[in-house]
């Protein structure tokens, strides 16, 4: 019971640090696309 419950807790935390990579790389992809376009204005 208890070795189930900390298995849930570390596949939580695992799901939460993959999401949050995740959503970093998206940020990045969007900060560099926005430079892009800029470049293509200026």
């Amino acid at each position: 019971m208890l070795a189930d419950r900390l298995g849930v807790g570390h596949w939580r935390i695992w799901r939460a640090k993959l999401t949050m990579e995740e959503n970093i790389d998206r940020i990045f992809d969007a900060i560099q696309e926005k430079l892009v376009l800029l470049r293509g204005h200026l």
